[in-house]
This record gives structure tokens, sequence and C-alpha cells, in this order.
């Protein structure tokens, strides 16, 4: 393989010159880019055979059916087929899935952007997007994926709320008192978020063979799936991990232990199912937040609680990490800024004074200042 420069009156023009079972192949181009792309794919055929051509509609339902439906949760496919259905078919239509170039992707972010889209949210589409196209990469259909060429949208770091101490022992006082007879457990749920950091599917999933008193720690390896309606042997993070027992939440669990019929079924059960997520925030946890005049949170900002507070008694990230089962601690670094040791402090560790250069120590300077 080679290219070959042809000077012309107008300009010059390259050759992508080949040999194919002894069969001189070639082709000409205006940019000796376009003539090296031609090249590389040629070679790619000829090394892995050719592919046939397909259209973006047969490419994304191959994705679903052989990528996104067996690899990711019920619910991450659903939303997955809303997308394509919603936004991707509509602007890319039935080309050839090779004819998705990035110019294409540039007007579709163009078309996002113009609706009033956050950029945030448009690179959230871009990702799924660049997963669909990277499938058709490996297998081959593509040399290229079009969607990493145009890049992503830089993004400021993700903001989220949560119950400071005051608010959240205000707001669990009044959960006792309110549900302190017969559905006591409400109380309970609302206590095990805010000293676990477990996420709603898992609370829902939680069973009783997954606590144990003994040792004082509870294993999170069952989550709830709102969409399928069914109880997954998994977690979010495919990763079994352990929260301890706390001194706050022991009694209590304990209590409830006992009250509870079923030994080895569900730790929360409402009328002998699951816990439906939609109206117990609707009917009960939104309710109770007015009612004990705290902010409006979303039941989630619990586990951003949870972990706001690790952090600010003297937690470390590393630990948090594998409380919350972040798989990137660059997820759990967003809590790095409320601990007591922050890199703001931690630039009292090297002291530079005019005349008498000093490395002081943390914990005396600390003392010092107290």
């Amino acid at each position: 393989m080679a290219i070959e420069v042809i000077r012309l009156k107008k300009g010059a023009v390259y050759k992508a010159v080949l040999y194919k079972n002894r069969h001189r192949i070639s082709r000409c181009f205006d940019r000796k880019y376009d003539a090296q792309q031609w090249l590389d794919q040629q070679h790619t055929l000829h090394q892995y055979g050719y592919q046939a051509k397909i259209t973006f509609f047969e490419a994304c339902r191959i994705w679903l059916e052989n990528h996104a439906q067996t690899r990711k949760s019920p619910r991450c496919a659903e939303y997955d087929r809303r997308m394509i259905d919603n936004s991707f078919k509509p602007y890319f239509g039935d080309v050839e899935l090779g004819k998705v170039s990035p110019y294409k992707v540039e007007g579709y972010i163009a078309q996002l952007l113009s609706t009033g889209i956050k950029k945030a949210t448009v690179n959230r589409y871009l990702q799924t997007l660049r997963a669909l196209l990277n499938y058709f990469v490996k297998k081959r259909h593509l040399l290229v994926n079009p969607v990493s060429l145009v890049g992503l949208f830089p993004e400021e770091d993700a903001s989220y709320d949560y119950l400071s101490y005051e608010e959240a022992d205000q707001f669990l006082t009044y959960a006792e008192v309110k549900h302190q007879k017969d559905k006591r457990w409400i109380y309970l749920l609302y206590l095990l978020a805010i000293n676990t950091g477990m996420r709603w599917g898992e609370i829902a999933a939680l069973q009783w063979d997954r606590v144990d008193f003994k040792n004082q720690r509870i294993t999170i390896s069952r989550s709830y799936c709102d969409v399928s309606k069914q109880i997954r042997e998994t977690t979010k993070g495919r990763k079994i991990r352990y929260v301890g027992i706390n001194s706050s939440l022991m009694p209590e669990l304990k209590a409830h232990y006992e009250r509870s019929d079923q030994k080895q079924g569900l730790v929360f059960v409402l009328n002998g199912r699951v816990l439906d997520p939609k109206n117990f925030k609707r009917d009960r946890f939104e309710k109770d937040l007015r009612e004990a005049e705290v902010k409006r949170i979303r039941f989630h900002d619990l586990r951003h609680s949870f972990a706001s507070h690790f952090m600010m008694k003297g937690g470390n990230l590393y630990d948090l990490q594998k409380l919350m089962g972040h798989s990137d601690i660059s997820t759990t670094e967003r809590y790095a800024h409320l601990s007591p040791e922050s890199l703001v402090l931690r630039t009292e560790l090297v002291a530079v004074h005019g005349g008498k250069n000093n490395v002081i120590d943390l914990s005396e300077k600390r003392r010092q200042q107290a």
C-alpha cells in the first residue's frame, strides 16, 4: 500500500495504491488524509473480511438486543431504547451506518441545544450514541467513531443536596414521633438511608439474610428494579459491598426484626409486596419532609447526606468509596471538600517563612490554633 502524489496545474492529487490478489487497485483523492482513510479501510476489510452494509435503524436494533438488554439493567436498557426512538432515529434517519459522520453528529448537537437542553444532558445523549457506535467499530462495520472525533462538552462538578446534621436530626425526630406505632418501619427506613448511604433499590431489596447482627454489618448484594418490578441478584456497580450497623441504627433494626413475621423475607414490605418507589416517595417521604419543616430534597439526597456527614466527621475518600459502592474514585471526590483535612488545610503541611523556612507538622499547627 502506498500514496502517490500527482502534480497537476490545478494542484496536487493523491493516489492511494494497493495490491490485492496480484491486482493493482488505485483511487485518487484531493486530500492525503482521505487517501489514507481509504487505504486503512481496505486493509481492515482485507484482514477481517467484508462486512455487509447495515442501516442506522438496523444497527440500533442489533445494539439494543445484543448489548443493552444483555449487559445492562432493565431500567438502563429501557432508557436507551427511549432515547433511540425519541431522539436518535428522528434525526439520523434510516441511512447507512457509515454515513453517520462527525458533521452529522455536530448537527445533532446543535439541534439538541436549540431546544434548550443543557450541555450536561447533551453529553448523556452523546455517551449513549458513542457506546452504540463503538459496538460497530469493534465489529469492523466502522473504522472510526464519529462521536469520538467530535467529543463531549466539558462539565462542571455535579451539584447535589443534602440535609445538614441539624436538619437530619429534626427530620428523624419528627418521623420517630409520627410513626411510633404501627408504621414505625417508615422511621427505620429513613434511619437506614441516612446511616448507611444505601440506594433506594438496595433498601427495597434488603432481606434479613443479609443483616448480620452479630458482626454488625449489612451485606448489599441485591437491588430492586422499578422497570422489571423484580429483585435482581446484583447491585448498580455489580459488586457486593458491606456497611456497618452503627449504634443509632442497631436497636431500631433489632426491634423491627423481632416484630417481623418473616425472619427470612424482606426487611421492608407493604401488603406483602416490595415497596413501590413512586408511591412511597410521594405519599410518605415528601409529606414527612413538609411536616418536619425541613427543605425539600430527593430521597437519593439521603445518600448524599450520609456521604457528606461521613467526610465532615473525619472519614477518608477510600473508605467512603467502598461504603458507597462507587466504581470510580472521581465520583467520590465530589465530597472531598467537606473533609476537615481537605486540601485547603493540607497546605499547612508546608509553610514557608522568609528567613526561616520550615516544614510545619499539621497536628502541631492544630494544637497551636486550639
